[in-house]
């Protein structure tokens, strides 16, 4: 079984400590990967090249977590 892994950070947050970051990842198997960049890239809107939670406002940050929680439930196998 071969994976890939999307990261992403935050900008260094006071409320955490001087240099402290966030860093996420997403892991995906490679069979999977061209399936899930295609679900993220339905998620954008149009003219959008990427999506950044930054840019994005408080009812279309809640539909972008749903979307991809419930891709994750439906994705193959059941996983």
């Amino acid at each position: 079984m071969s994976w890939c892994a999307y990261l992403d950070e935050s900008e260094p947050d006071r409320r955490y400590g001087p240099g402290t970051y966030v860093l996420a990842a997403a892991l995906i198997e490679r069979e999977d990967e061209e399936e899930a960049r295609a679900a993220v890239a339905a998620l954008r809107l149009r003219g959008q090249r990427k999506l950044h939670w930054h840019d994005e406002d408080r009812s279309r940050r809640k539909l972008l977590t749903e979307a991809i929680a419930a891709a994750r439930r439906s994705g193959r196998r059941g996983r």
